[in-house]
């Protein structure tokens, strides 16, 4: 009899409480930043601009609020000081969040944004075919290229059409509907 009971209070305490899902390592491992980096792009017209990572936490989000047994998902949070596009000012804003199965990348810089829409699957990123490329001088030999799936918003001429990630460095280029291509020119921090 005593043993139902506790197995009803541990039943009733996990559905009050909620479930957790816990970060793996392997999720935590695509993230390559730390808090202090500083990644300067050049465009090919010349204009620079910086991004400041101001932190790297694991962050509980909350599950569904109408979920019977809510299940809080651990997420890896990148954010980062980033050029309004807008304005000439810096806003701080998520740069990456990762968690156990998706990743979604907030690319918002000078003159071009990431409209995504939606996360990446890890395991698909992961598994995508890798190219070489020198870039700011530099050689990089693991970089995927990430196609905004947006359709949305293709018409405006700060679309980011193409992203290159490097599984070592983070984001290396990415490539504007207007023609603009901006590179990582220079890294530094910690």
């Amino acid at each position: 009899m005593m043993r139902f009971q506790m197995m009803c209070l541990l039943m009733i305490g996990c559905c009050i409480g909620g479930c957790a899902s816990r970060l793996s390592k392997r999720s935590v491992k695509f993230n390559p930043y730390q808090k202090g980096d500083t990644l300067v792009f050049r465009s090919n017209s010349g204009d620079r601009d910086t991004i400041f990572i101001t932190s790297v936490e694991k962050v509980m989000m909350p599950g569904p609020p109408l979920a019977v047994f809510p299940i809080r998902t651990q997420i890896l949070q990148v954010m980062a000081r980033k050029t309004d596009s807008n304005f000439q000012r810096y806003l701080e804003n998520p740069l990456l969040e990762i968690d156990n199965t998706m990743v979604d990348f907030y690319l918002w810089t000078r003159g071009g944004t990431f409209y995504n829409g939606s996360f990446f699957d890890l395991a698909a990123l992961q598994k995508m075919p890798r190219s070489t490329q020198t870039i700011g001088g530099k050689t990089y030999e693991d970089i995927i290229a990430i196609k905004s799936p947006n359709t949305e918003y293709q018409s405006r001429s700060n679309f980011i059409e193409t992203l290159y990630w490097s599984i070592s460095s983070g984001f290396v280029k990415y490539e504007l509907r207007n023609g603009k291509v901006w590179e990582l020119q220079a890294t530094g921090g910690q």
